[in-house]
């Protein structure tokens, strides 16, 4: 399990954040006491594959085609989508790019209720929580400010996001639980957050 940890202000204790109370637990007196200490338990967590001199990204592999994450050419990374269906213009504006958009207006108005108070972007959350995430793309989302069909995503585009966006089968839950995932991993769409420290706990020390 991999955790979002906020960073630690000068003080050893955490910046404000979507996960500082689980970092607060984390370094809590009553748990580092003597030899076994919690927070020496925890390691780095790598979200992504390294990237920097001498590192390359890692691969993905799907229909027969193998190709670097750090290639953003759509010619390498449209991996057939046209044999699923998938029309050149989305295959063109991809895959994150629509994603955002679809979940990006939730996460903000949430995030903006954190921050300034009030609960608008929540209850705007609500009116759409009788959707899984794929029927809200498929029966309510229209894309906003993307060269893109004015109409709901048909089950061709919407199977091929889920594909590169999260495992099978995720698009069948809540479209609560998506908003919510991309405000506990820090990727709002179009919104900077602060910086965050990936952790996770080394099992062998349990």
């Amino acid at each position: 399990m991999r955790f979002p940890l906020p960073e630690k202000q000068p003080d050893g204790h955490y910046k404000q954040g979507i996960m500082k109370r689980l970092g607060e637990l984390i370094i809590y007196p009553g748990l580092n006491e003597g030899t076994d200490r919690l927070q020496d338990k925890l390691i780095p967590y790598y979200y992504k594959a390294k990237e920097g001199p001498g590192l390359k990204s890692g691969f993905m592999f799907f229909n027969g085609v193998r190709s670097r994450i750090s290639d953003v050419s759509t010619e390498k990374q449209n991996f057939h989508a046209e044999q699923m269906g998938v029309g050149p213009k989305y295959i063109a504006t991809g895959v994150s790019t629509i994603v955002d958009d679809v979940i990006g207006p939730f996460a903000r108005g949430i995030v903006n209720d954190m921050v300034h108070g009030g609960d608008a972007g929540w209850k705007t959350m609500m009116q759409h929580d009788i959707y899984s995430t794929r029927a809200y793309m498929g029966l309510s989302y229209i894309p906003k400010n993307l060269d893109l069909p004015q109409t709901h995503l048909s089950t061709n585009v919407i199977n091929w996001l889920e594909l590169f966006d999260k495992s099978t089968g995720w698009y069948d839950r809540a479209f609560t639980e998506t908003v919510l995932e991309s405000l506990a991993f820090g990727s709002v769409p179009g919104l900077p957050l602060d910086p965050i420290d990936w952790k996770c706990f080394e099992y062998e020390n349990f």
